[in-house]
């Protein structure tokens, strides 16, 4: 699967995290360093990427998620926590049944 999208946001743990940090609500530039602990020259290439890719806006010195970025970021949080579980232990689960794991979103839960 060769997704640009994908590789966008995953391959980059900034791109990653500003999504995630942005996700609480439009942050200011000196809110995103200080909380991700990145410096400027770090951080503005990769808001440019998320800019040109309609995943976030700016309003004067404001950034937010955009249509785009909010559909994506609501999604990712789910998937990431997955990914941590499993890579964190990738052998293991690898060589053992997963299918009996209970679906989060409850759709195999009984309503009471």
């Amino acid at each position: 699967m060769n997704s640009p999208l994908l590789e966008l946001i995953f391959l980059s743990e900034k791109r990653k995290d500003l999504l995630l940090f942005l996700k609480d609500g439009p942050k200011t530039i000196s809110e995103i360093k200080e909380n991700l602990n990145v410096g400027l020259v770090a951080i503005l290439p990769q808001l440019k990427k998320l800019r040109e890719n309609s995943l976030i806006s700016k309003t004067g010195d404001i950034y937010s998620l955009a249509p785009l970025g909010i559909a994506i970021v609501g999604r990712m949080k789910p998937m990431i926590d997955v990914l941590n579980v499993f890579g964190s232990k990738y052998e293991y689960w690898a060589n053992h049944a997963v299918e009996s794991i209970p679906d989060f979103a409850g759709k195999n839960r009984r309503a009471d």
